[in-house]
């Protein structure tokens, strides 16, 4: 797992909250089917079973999983252009935060806006 961003607020977020946020965030979906992938050496399918609150933003070239947890939050690996003007992800993330009365938090403690 590599460096994560997470969605929090002092108080948890429910997940009842958290789904109805994602609702209002276009190009941001409830994700509840299994992730599969294929190891290319071997070709033998792996399975992720999906987790109630799971989320993905999907774009013409990427797409990023969100992961709500029981603890009231959630957590995401922020795709390459997360940094760059203009990163369609990171204005969504940004607004699915602020109607949750929630900040982007990373691993290290520093905080995201626009």
């Amino acid at each position: 797992m590599g460096y994560e961003l997470h969605i929090e607020r002092e108080e948890p977020i429910t997940l009842d909250e958290w789904k109805a946020a994602i609702a209002r965030i276009s190009g941001i979906d409830l994700n509840e089917e299994d992730t599969v992938v294929v190891n290319p050496a071997t070709g033998q399918e792996i399975r992720f079973p999906a987790q109630s609150g799971d989320a993905i933003f999907e774009s013409s070239n990427s797409s990023v999983g969100l992961r709500w947890s029981s603890r009231g939050a959630a957590s995401f690996e922020p795709p390459e252009n997360w940094d760059e003007s203009g990163c369609t992800f990171r204005v969504r993330v940004l607004d699915l935060a602020k109607q949750l009365g929630a900040q982007v938090v990373g691993d290290e403690g520093e905080e995201y806006g626009l």
